[in-house]
């Protein structure tokens, strides 16, 4: 009897745990990264701070039920203060339980990306869920545009001509690398780069990106789609998402010259629960070689 009132103690803490503190866990994971000056070879080591452009990547908000209004100003907070000079967001901004219809919800969204514009630039591609259905569509265009967010949809965006979109930067570029936003793969055609592109990839679903850029030169992609399994046992996903079950989480290398990211995003999907796969933003100082 002492056994089994004390697994249910245990069950209930975790549950506990999962509800109310995981998902307010905001974990900042550095990198440096690092394109050689032919821009054939990258590097990308796990570091606590670096010299290089600030990139900050973040991805599947699911604004809705589970992630509100506190939830998006707290996020906002979090990048404003890691001082990026670049934002970079890998899609899924809402969910199927979002208040769609609702001018207030929207608002909320739009607010959210002009305090990040504040910052920096800000580009976006689209998720899953911000294509699954027309009103989905329809509403992530009208933040992204409203906001004056790019949204890339196999299209690069080059920081020489776009810098100045921020309303409180610099208009000079302060970097030299270009950025390549693809379509998202369920109801999208992700295609690749052109072949002498190299610089930053972001590609919503991170088992599209081995076979997008298998013909390009040095390429760091950034993925998001998976939240890590959102629930885990020490770590490992219990359960899989499609083209997310390869690359579930974490850094992997493929050559030389290309690498993928994979970050376990911030918001939830479908259960309101974070159990051993905190949220996170990805903050990446990026050099180029002499």
């Amino acid at each position: 009897m002492q056994y089994i009132i004390l697994l249910t103690v245990l069950i209930l803490a975790a549950l506990a745990y999962a509800f109310f503190v995981e998902p307010r866990r905001l974990v900042v994971r550095r990198f440096k990264v690092r394109f050689s000056q032919d821009k054939k070879n990258l590097t990308v080591e796990r570091k606590s701070e670096g010299n290089g452009t600030r990139v900050v990547f973040f991805s599947d908000l699911h604004a809705g039920p589970w992630f509100k209004n506190k939830d998006l100003e707290r996020v906002a907070a979090r990048i404003k203060s890691l001082k990026p000079e670049l934002i970079l967001f890998g899609g899924d901004l809402v969910t199927e339980e979002s208040a769609i219809e609702s001018v207030e919800f929207k608002d909320e969204l739009v607010r959210f990306f002009k305090t990040l514009m504040e910052s920096a630039p800000v580009v976006a591609v689209f998720g899953n869920h911000d294509v699954e259905n027309p009103d989905n569509d329809s509403l992530t265009k009208t933040i992204y545009r409203e906001a004056g967010i790019d949204l890339l949809r196999n299209d690069v965006w080059d920081p020489t001509t776009n810098y100045s979109n921020a309303s409180n930067v610099e208009s000079t570029s302060p970097f030299d690398f270009s950025v390549y936003g693809t379509e998202e793969g369920f109801w999208g055609q992700a295609t690749a780069p052109a072949k002498d592109f190299s610089g930053i990839m972001v590609c919503h679903q991170p088992d599209l990106v081995p076979s997008l850029i298998k013909e390009s030169g040095a390429i760091l992609s950034l993925s998001g789609h998976t939240h890590r399994g959102q629930v885990t046992f020490a770590g490992i996903p219990i359960v899989k998402v499609p083209l997310g079950k390869r690359y579930t989480y974490g850094h992997y290398v493929f050559n030389q010259g290309q690498a993928l990211l994979v970050s376990g995003g911030v918001g939830m999907v479908h259960l309101p629960f974070r159990f051993w796969a905190p949220p996170e933003v990805l903050l990446l100082t990026v050099e180029s070689g002499e």
